[in-house]
């Protein structure tokens, strides 16, 4: 019966198709659908565009090659992870009324006892409302105390003040009147009658509240240096961490700043190497403010937004993989009523964006992935001035060529949305990272397409695995219609990047050890640069993984139009494992170009009569150091715990130093962990027998020869 039904509707179709139908209609209404096999078609082409891509021949390479990393996952895939924390303040100006009672005390002998003020809030219809109010008693003079156990003096004033601070429900969408009075009482001290005496009610406006939704969008991905390129080090690239503050409520905000401190690791149980830093802020669109941590927003107006961004550095290459954001009011006095903060959220920021057209306001929209999904696909645009929309990933992607040329600079895009609003896509790039995206034009009406819009990136960072060096486009727009939409991609040859090429002056044969200290390295570029744009600064110089030791008193002179002299003999005094870097994002050739890589160099520098002799081995037992104390090696001592033991790295032998017992752990370079638990006494034990490498130990580099 099946086999009849296909063959029915399969005759159909053809008949349908000579008379011109592709799509089921009234006439025929059950055909295959040309529109569905098309998109089938697509998604099997841009497949197997993606498996060339990647460089397996066919789908069962692929999927074992993908099976083999699931099951067997590459020891070096992920160095380490740690936990960030930002901790930031936020002050503005609130409504507040404070009322000032005086009670004069006339009596000659006789003190006012039992003295009490009880105080009333009423609305405009008479209506008790103090619990909209937080009412607390600033100062009390001249009474012990207000609360009917007090008293005034004769021939005394006493004094109170109140301050009223409204909740959001005393005036939720527009100004209210309310009526602030009450009563006194107290023992006459003539009669020694109880005495209630009304205060005469003052009646003040209370506007409304503002109520403030703070939404903050931490950019996923960190481009900086990748550890696992050796010789090559891969510019910093600024991060966005965005905030849009969202009054909701119908009272501005006023006097509304926002304080921010340096980023702090809080977690880093492998002794990870990594620096973050926020380097400046920018306020709704405005050019970035370097070196302000703080952004001052102003008023936010009621039922308006404004949007901030701090951009944020990293020493490695890495990506965010999990985020949570709090908020804690100080001087609510318990209440939380009082609180002007509606609630706070944190977004997995892909990329920020242009919300042209409609949404136009030259300020930076935000493009999230709320739905934790395989693949990180953007899925939600939260709006500068408001509110947000889904983004729908489209149903297809498709280009006209697979490579720029010289010859042929414009690529053909083709997209088909899956709905109507917002729609992302991706696919490999034509520029293939030799040319820049200029401009993009949507052919029908000849629009220009925001460039923030239509981006490139070089590198994939999925969680758990390595970073894949891909070339991909990526695509935003707003689509009106389901149809097939077609855009001109205009690319332009990049520049000749300037780089360095080499940096020579220490030793470079695998094992080779300076005797003297380096005073100086050989920077070479590929090209001419502006001198005076290269100086310490662009510099990083460690000893021992400890901190960057570069400052002004390191020194930079020309040999000739590509070559530079580094003095850094202030710096390299002392034994150690020296590491360099020559950062070139702020360094500019003739034609005012930033490079891209850098390039970092490693030497071993053992001065002379600080190595121990070859051959010698601490000790004489068994094992090297049994009892003994080992000959001082000249590794600097890295601290333990809190200072009272200390390691030393002999020849293959890690031995610890210590005043009491206690154990540790040995990590290698990648943060692999070698030794766990690693026992050691009072006194010296020798924790472990490793072949040469460099090991991290408590935080700190060990060299082990």
């Amino acid at each position: 019966t099946d086999m009849v039904a296909m063959a029915q509707r399969w005759n159909e179709t053809l008949l349908a198709n000579e008379n011109g139908v592709y799509s089921p209609n009234e006439e025929y209404p059950d055909i295959v659908d040309d529109r569905v096999i098309k998109a089938y078609m697509d998604s099997i082409v841009n497949f197997y565009s993606y498996l060339k891509l990647r460089g397996f021949g066919d789908t069962y390479t692929m999927m074992t090659s993908i099976n083999k990393q699931v099951n067997q996952p590459s020891q070096k895939s992920i160095c380490a992870s740690v936990k960030l924390h930002i901790s930031q303040t936020l002050t503005m100006t609130r409504e507040a009324f404070d009322g000032t009672l005086t009670v004069n005390n006339g009596n000659e002998t006789g003190a006012m006892e039992g003295f009490k003020v009880e105080l009333e809030v009423r609305d405009e219809e008479g209506n008790l409302a103090n619990d909209l109010f937080q009412i607390n008693t600033e100062k009390v003079t001249g009474a012990s105390a207000i609360d009917g156990t007090g008293e005034i003096a004769p021939k005394s004033e006493a004094t109170a003040v109140f301050r009223f601070i409204p909740e959001r429900g005393a005036a939720p969408t527009a100004p209210v009147n309310y009526s602030f009075g009450g009563r006194i009482i107290y023992v006459d001290p003539s009669s020694g009658d109880t005495v209630s005496a009304d205060l005469y009610p003052v009646t003040l406006t209370v506007n409304p509240s503002p109520d403030l939704q703070i939404d903050y969008f931490m950019q996923r991905n960190i481009l900086a240096d990748d550890a696992l390129t050796l010789d090559r080090v891969e510019p910093s690239v600024p991060a966005a961490l965005g905030v849009r503050i969202d009054n909701q409520g119908y009272g501005d905000a006023k006097n509304v700043k926002l304080e921010t401190a340096q980023p702090e690791i809080v977690d880093n149980e492998k002794g990870l190497l990594i620096d973050f830093s926020i380097i400046g802020s920018s306020l709704n669109g405005k050019d970035c403010d370097l070196g302000s941590e703080n952004i001052d927003f102003g008023n936010v107006e009621a039922q308006s937004a404004k949007t901030g961004v701090w951009w944020m550095t990293s020493s490695l290459l890495g990506h965010f993989t999990k985020y949570e954001a709090s908020v804690v009011h100080a001087n609510s006095y318990g209440n939380p009523d009082l609180s002007l903060v509606k609630g706070v959220a944190i977004h997995e920021l892909i990329k920020t964006v242009d919300a042209y057209g409609a949404k136009e306001d030259g300020v930076t929209d935000f493009l999230v992935n709320d739905t934790e999904d395989s693949y990180d696909t953007p899925d939600a645009i939260y709006y500068s001035d408001g509110g947000m929309d889904p983004v729908y990933r489209t149903r297809s992607i498709k280009l006209d060529k697979d490579r720029v040329t010289l010859a042929d600079t414009v690529v053909k895009l083709t997209v088909m949305p899956s709905e109507e609003g917002w729609n992302y896509a991706q696919t490999s790039d034509p520029g293939d990272n030799c040319y820049d995206i200029q401009k993009v034009v949507r052919v029908k009406d000849g629009v220009e397409i925001p460039l923030s819009n239509v981006w490139t990136t070089f590198v994939t960072l999925l969680d758990g695995a390595e970073p894949i060096y891909e070339n991909r486009l990526h695509f935003l727009d707003y689509l009106s219609k389901q149809e097939e939409t077609d855009y001109n991609i205009y690319y332009s040859q990049k520049k000749n990047l300037l780089e360095v090429t080499e940096i020579s002056g220490i030793p470079t044969d695998e094992g080779s050890i300076a005797r003297t200290p380096v005073e100086s390295v050989v920077v070479k570029f590929n090209r001419k640069i502006q001198k005076e744009s290269f100086d310490y600064k662009d510099i990083e110089l460690y000893c021992q993984a400890g901190d960057n030791l570069s400052d002004s008193t390191i020194t930079v002179s020309q040999r000739d139009d590509y070559t530079y002299v580094v003095n850094i003999s202030s710096k390299t005094k002392v034994f150690g494992h020296y590491k360099i870097e020559v950062n070139v994002n702020n360094v500019y050739d003739e034609a005012g170009y930033p490079g891209e890589y850098g390039r970092s160099a490693t030497w071993v520098q053992y001065l002379e009569g600080e190595e121990p002799g070859e051959g010698e081995e601490p000790g004489t037992g068994e094992e090297p150091g049994e009892g003994d104390e080992p000959v001082e090696e000249p590794t600097p001592i890295v601290d333990v715990e809190d200072g009272k033991a200390v390691v030393y790295a002999y020849q293959n032998y890690i031995y610890v130093k210590s005043a009491k017992a206690g154990t540790l752990d040995i990590y290698d370079m990648l943060s692999k962990l070698v030794v766990k638990n690693a026992r050691y006494e009072e006194g010296i034990t020798c924790v472990a027998t490793l072949p040469t490498g460099v090991y991290i130990i408590n935080g700190k580099k060990v060299i082990v020869k």
